[in-house]
């Protein structure tokens, strides 16, 4: 591991192109941060708050991001690829051109269909029980 930033708080930081592979953020607050183009692979980020920040090409790469609070976040062209977000919120969430490539999104709440559309996944994408991949994905993976 790198970073201990348990609930550490951030809330509104630049970050952009901050390197936080590894580390652990659990519970922390990065709410309004700017952490476009920040690397979290395989970081931890259980039930942290990252409400509206801006994650534009951001690599969660196989992070933990379980209980997450990502309402109204900016995910755009995000890398979430083997990501865990069961439970997290995605209520208002921009997914437009997001990597969800076997992501377990089982349990989120405030998904809707037309955030996954904009998304990219594939048969080994882990949606909520109420919601069914867009076709598209079926030509994915």
């Amino acid at each position: 591991r790198r970073a201990q930033l348990r609930e550490a708080n951030l809330a509104a930081a630049d970050l952009t192109g901050t390197d936080f592979a590894g580390s652990e953020l659990r519970e922390a607050n990065l709410a309004g941060c700017s952490l476009e183009q920040a690397n979290f692979t395989g970081a931890e980020l259980i039930k942290a708050n990252l409400t509206e920040a801006s994650l534009k090409e951001a690599d969660f790469t196989g992070a933990n991001l379980s209980g997450i609070n990502l309402e109204n976040a900016t995910l755009t062209n995000a890398d979430l690829t083997g990501a865990y977000l069961r439970y997290a919120k995605l209520e208002g969430a921009d997914l437009t051109g997001a990597d969800l490539g076997g992501a377990d999104l089982w349990g989120a709440y405030g998904l809707r269909p037309e955030q996954i559309k904009q998304a990219h996944g594939g048969r080994d994408t882990q949606l909520p029980s109420t919601l069914a991949a867009p076709a598209s994905w079926s030509q994915a993976q």
